[in-house]
């Protein structure tokens, strides 16, 4: 499921929805009017329940005086329930300049800050630590409102792939996404792509972009 702030979407829409890393397969989907789309997965393969926000989530979630609003995104989440996912997907955009990934794991109060150049957050995790437990005190999650493991993950500390090149962050976030949401571990990363598949990587995003059915 995609998660947007949108509510200009028409009733019963459909898109097609298609995985980062190359050689995936295309998913069918139905966009509901609030901008949330649920990917179907094949039949008989079991593949984690994952929830997908878009990148300007966590940017309006900081925009305030004190660098924190929940009041600015609440809406984001009125139409899901955050522990029914094994996943949920924050695109992070680090001083305009550098991409990066953060994976939230309700089930086991679990947050994740990847960064494909080794670099750490403990910022960006407190932030989204404070608004999954202010959802829960909002929504009666009570599991959700207590303290959650947060850590910061890169290529030196857990073995993820490791950006080789300047320009290949926002690849390297959907791949780590890719294979996170077809079932895939943290320690599975290092065997599913490298610096050196970016340009199949590149290649396929640009397929799947131009094949996208735009409104």
């Amino acid at each position: 499921i995609i998660v947007d702030d949108d509510d200009d979407d028409d009733d019963g829409g459909s898109v097609e929805s298609a995985e980062a890393g190359a050689g995936s397969k295309r998913k069918s989907a139905e966009k509901d009017e609030g901008g949330v789309v649920e990917v179907s997965p094949p039949l008989k393969e079991k593949k984690p329940k994952c929830l997908f926000f878009s990148s300007f989530f966590y940017a309006i979630l900081r925009n305030s005086k004190g660098g924190y609003s929940y009041n600015n995104v609440k809406r984001w989440c009125r139409k899901v329930n955050l522990p029914d996912y094994d996943f949920v997907f924050f695109p992070i955009n680090v001083a305009n300049s550098h991409w990066t990934l953060a994976i939230v794991n309700p089930k086991k109060n679990r947050i994740r800050y990847l960064d494909s150049l080794g670099g750490k957050n403990q910022q960006c995790l407190k932030l989204l630590e404070t608004f999954l437990q202010d959802e829960g005190k909002a929504r009666g999650f009570t599991e959700m409102t207590k303290k959650w493991d947060l850590d910061s993950v890169g290529p030196s500390t857990a073995g993820i792939p490791a950006q080789g090149d300047s320009c290949s962050c926002g690849l390297f976030v959907l791949s780590y996404a890719d294979c996170i949401s077809s079932g895939k571990k943290l320690t599975d990363l290092r065997g599913c792509f490298a610096q050196h598949d970016m340009a199949n990587v590149r290649a396929y995003v640009l397929e799947t972009l131009l094949g996208c059915r735009m409104k």
